[in-house]
C-alpha cells in the first residue's frame, strides 16, 4: 500500500512538474503574443506615418502643378501684352512717319510760299 501511495505521490509530483512546464510555455507564448501585438502596432504606426507623408507629397505635387499652370497662364498673358505693345509701337511708328511726312510737306510748302 505504501508503494502505491509513494507511486501516487511521485505521479502527482510529476504532474505538477508538467503543469509548471506547461504554465511556463503558456507564459512564453503570451509574451510572444504581446510582442507580436506590439510589433503590429508599431508597423501600423509606421504605415500611418508613411500614408501621411504620401498625402503631404501629393498635396505638394498638386500645388506645384497648379503653380506651373498659373505660371504658364501668366506667361501666355505676358506674351499677349508684349504682342499688343509691339503692335502699339508699330502703330505709333506709322503715325510718326505720317506726321513726319506731313511736317516735311508743310515745310516744303512754306519754302515755296
Amino acid at each position: 500500500m505504501q508503494a502505491k501511495l509513494d507511486t501516487a505521490y511521485q505521479e502527482k509530483a510529476h504532474d505538477k512538474g508538467e503543469i509548471a512546464d506547461l504554465q511556463a510555455k503558456l507564459d512564453i507564448a503570451n509574451q510572444e503574443k504581446a510582442q507580436s501585438t506590439g510589433d503590429i502596432a508599431d508597423l501600423q504606426t509606421q504605415l500611418d506615418a508613411a500614408n501621411q507623408e504620401k498625402a503631404a507629397l501629393q498635396a505638394k505635387l498638386e500645388a506645384a502643378k497648379q503653380a506651373q499652370a498659373g505660371g504658364t497662364a501668366e506667361l501666355v498673358d505676358l506674351q499677349a501684352q508684349l504682342m499688343a505693345a509691339e503692335q502699339a509701337k508699330e502703330s505709333r511708328a506709322a503715325e510718326l512717319t505720317s506726321l513726319q511726312a506731313q511736317l516735311d510737306e508743310a515745310g516744303q510748302q512754306q519754302e515755296l510760299a
